[in-house]
């Protein structure tokens, strides 16, 4: 009886505890659907655990709105928005962002052009600040310029000897051509050379804009002030984005085709191209489910060459009845 009552009582402390400590979690994590004054929509999720607060954001486009001879704008921008911008130079701007903790990067992959904000709350109006000048008046003095893309370039000649990109870039040839989504978002040996200050300029132009904008924002801020500090970051922006279509090269049976000519199985294609997305779908067809042609049949008997259990095997008959 006194096991019996000990354990009861375990059990009913457990179950209290977990209700007490799920209950304050549930609370925060209530999800809003934000629309500031200016019309920028949000999801925000308002916590005060800590005094600080986090954004993720992204526009449609990314790599796929490259020039289809320039692939790697899109990378390069995203390595020099937070290069100086406004009337700050780059260490000037980086000087900004360490005195106060803020965190701030870009990056690009290949439907979208991602960027990422944290900062403590104390310090929102300075970091939505810079946040604002990256994307509306980014400098891309030719000093920086050519400093990133040194970097960008030593990285690609790395590559050179990875047998795991070497790997990658090869498979996206086979599978999807001359499709935008066969290129490299941080570009190529040779393109990456050629892409000029008016080549960022104008990816900035045509993808950075409101309509395609998706933001998320967690964190110690009450929804009236994040409504003006979105307003106040995002609301220079042009409202439209003039996107190249990324399916416009997607032929239907084209990466079956490419893979044929290249000896790849289509049945081994349908499954390592799961990542494939829905607008490019279209180009491989369904897979079709077939049962076994016969039962199969689970030895007990262990292998020579491994303790496993051996792998079952199709080579039996069907017993007859008698």
């Amino acid at each position: 009886m006194i096991y019996l009552s000990t354990r009861a009582f375990v059990i009913a402390a457990g179950v209290a505890l977990a209700a007490l400590a799920s209950t304050p979690s549930q609370a925060s994590t209530r999800i809003q659907h934000l629309i500031s004054p200016g019309g920028i929509e949000a999801w925000f999720v308002q916590d005060a655990t800590v005094p600080l607060i986090a954004m993720e954001y992204a526009f449609a486009g990314g790599g796929a709105q490259d020039p289809a001879n320039k692939p790697g704008v899109a990378n390069l921008v995203g390595d020099l928005l937070d290069e100086g911008s406004g009337d700050l130079d780059s260490k000037t701007f980086h000087e900004r962002l360490d005195r106060r903790a803020i965190e701030l990067s870009f990056s690009a992959t290949r439907d979208y052009f991602r960027g990422s904000l944290r900062m403590l709350r104390d310090n929102n109006d300075e970091a939505f600040d810079l946040l604002r000048m990256s994307l509306t008046s980014a400098h891309f003095d030719a000093s920086d310029v050519e400093r990133i893309r040194a970097q960008v370039i030593s990285g690609l000649r790395r590559d050179t000897t990875n047998p795991n990109a070497l790997a990658g870039r090869k498979f996206l040839e086979v599978a999807y051509g001359d499709h935008p989504y066969g290129r490299q978002v941080s570009g190529t040996l040779d393109s990456v050379p050629t892409i000029d200050v008016a080549d960022m300029k104008d990816y900035v132009r045509r993808v950075l804009a409101k309509d395609t904008l998706k933001i998320a924002v967690v964190g110690d801020v009450d929804p009236a002030t994040l409504g003006k500090l979105l307003d106040q970051t995002f609301g220079g922006l042009p409202a439209k984005a003039s996107l190249l279509s990324a399916a416009a090269g997607c032929r239907r049976g084209s990466i079956t085709k490419s893979a044929k000519s290249a000896g790849l199985p289509i049945r081994c294609m349908r499954r390592c191209c799961g990542w494939i997305t829905p607008r490019c779908s279209s180009a491989i067809p369904a897979p079709v489910p077939t049962a076994p042609a016969t039962p199969w049949r689970r030895s007990t008997r262990k292998s020579a060459a491994s303790p496993r259990m051996a792998r079952p095997s199709r080579n039996w008959t069907k017993p007859s009845r008698t």
